[in-house]
């Protein structure tokens, strides 16, 4: 429950009431902080407040930067109108953007991705909005002719290597390109597939209803409940065991949420992904950092994490070193918040439409933090020079140094670099919970693989060789340290 609470109250602090009444609901396509272009899809029609829009041609396509002017987040959020579909094979979107990724050097993969682009659009984008109404009986064909019949162009386009690229289809109108939820008939669209999602059906005769949430115990008056499937993607009910009677009909009664305390975990759900992770310390890992306090007073909660904003969490964020976890427990942030705050942190490994938490660390107190900081600092001035030829390192650093020599000393086979990544993560989390960490276990592991790669005839060679054992003695003196002072105090 604390996991929770954190979550619902990041969400709560971080809700703005904005011009569109589901803007809780709604995240950005892509992640502000990467180099991202939009292909602007300029339609015409003949009038912008019609339901449905009649289209009757495509004027132009344009290219953008993401994000660009002085629209604050929340604004964009409102103009972009996006939110991730419920599963990667929904044959519809919440809002006519599809991702394209970030084109090749070869120009002819880079038409097959524009000509399946087209082909994806039409059948997850363009199809269900005329079915249900929205746009004009002919108006798909209409945006397709164009599309198909200018798929050079978009091509010249799409030709920065070092970007990701998403298509956006919006109005021409009074010489402005207005974004998806700057069009009423695009939101009145996404409100209906909202409502879709979250409506709840009603029990059959016999079934019992339910009645209250169970977060904060309050009935919703609409009757539409959820559960937290719909909050996190590493909540599924794969396992028949969790649900009652093991009946998939039955799922919603695993922990109902209302519709109240499902905007504010998904609000807060977006505000992590965005404030409160870190992806840089292991590769394809997302680091959630989730800070809770024990007093929750949203005025002491709210103070705190301006400060953190101000400091940290701002248009410059990400700087050449991973610091999030450093900043987090910081005294010049948090002050006198430090005493009454906890930290929830998260291995999350993103597993196609799903999430995998690979560990979870749970009620970690920034003491426990620091503590470990000043271990590694003692470390890197007895031995950091010798073995790692570095006398600073930030301890996110000091994880990314653990992974890439597991890394190391992995073989090919790509089922056991799995097997040592999972193994790094595990020797992570338990120094974040405060666990000893078995030293011969990791001394056997490293013995047994070492010759191999001394003796490999690949171009690693000795030199190699001999900065992976410094780097495994360096790891092993902390960890020993780690045990005896750390762990049994």
């Amino acid at each position: 429950m604390g996991f929770l609470d954190a979550v619902y109250t990041i969400g709560k602090t971080y809700s703005k009431t904005g011009s569109f009444e589901y803007t809780d609901y709604l995240s950005l396509p892509m992640d502000p902080n990467k180099a991202v272009k939009v292909i602007r899809i300029h339609l015409e029609v003949e009038d912008v407040n019609e339901i449905p829009l009649k289209i009757k041609a495509v004027s132009k396509v344009s290219l953008s930067d993401y994000m660009s002017g002085d629209l604050d987040e929340t604004e964009w959020k409102e103009r972009f109108l996006y939110r991730e579909p419920p599963g990667s094979n929904t044959m519809w979107r919440y809002t006519p953007i599809h991702k394209i990724g970030k084109p090749k050097k070869n120009e002819e993969e880079n038409l097959k991705t524009i000509t399946d682009s087209i082909e994806k659009i039409k059948t997850t984008i363009l199809n269900d909005l005329e079915s249900s109404g929205y746009i004009s009986e002919g108006s798909t064909e209409v945006i397709l002719n164009y599309l198909k019949d200018n798929t050079d162009e978009i091509l010249k386009l799409f030709n920065d290597t070092k970007s990701s690229y998403i298509i956006v289809f919006g109005i021409e109108w009074n010489a402005d390109f207005l974004y998806p939820g700057q069009v009423k008939a695009f939101r009145e669209y996404f409100t209906s597939k909202l409502k879709d999602k979250l409506e709840t059906s009603k029990g059959k005769k016999g079934e019992s209803n339910i009645e209250n949430c169970s977060f904060c115990s309050k009935a919703d008056s609409t009757g539409n409940y959820s559960n937290l499937a719909e909050v996190f993607k590493f909540a599924t009910f794969d396992k028949p065991s969790f649900i009652p009677g093991t009946l998939k009909k039955n799922s919603l009664k695993v922990f109902p949420i209302c519709s109240e305390c499902l905007r504010y975990f998904l609000n807060g759900v977006t505000s992590i992904e965005r404030n409160f992770s870190e992806n840089r310390v292991i590769p394809k890992i997302n680091i959630w950092v989730i800070p809770e306090m024990f007093d929750n007073s949203q005025n002491k909660l709210d103070r705190s994490l301006k400060k953190l904003a101000k400091k940290y969490i701002s248009e410059d964020q990400h700087e050449s070193e991973e610091r999030l976890i450093e900043d987090m427990t910081n005294p010049e942030i948090w002050e006198d918040e430090l005493s009454t705050m906890l930290l929830h942190i998260l291995f999350i490994e993103p597993n196609n439409a799903q999430r995998r938490i690979l560990h979870m660390a749970e009620d970690v107190p920034p003491t426990h933090i620091r503590n470990l900081s000043k271990l590694l600092n003692e470390m890197l001035k007895r031995f950091g020079e010798v073995l790692i030829k570095n006398s600073k390192m930030s301890l996110s650093s000091f994880f990314s140094l653990i992974y890439r020599t597991l890394q190391d000393l992995s073989g090919k086979a790509d089922n056991d670099k799995e097997m040592m990544k999972d193994y790094a993560i595990g020797i992570i989390a338990k120094l974040l919970n405060k666990e000893s960490v078995n030293i011969r276990e990791f001394k056997n592991l490293t013995i047994h693989r070492l010759p191999g790669i001394i003796y490999s005839q690949d171009n690693r060679g000795v030199n190699f060789a001999k900065d992976l054992i410094n780097r495994v003695q360096f790891i092993l003196e902390f960890l020993s340290k780690y045990n005896l002072e750390v762990v049994r105090g």
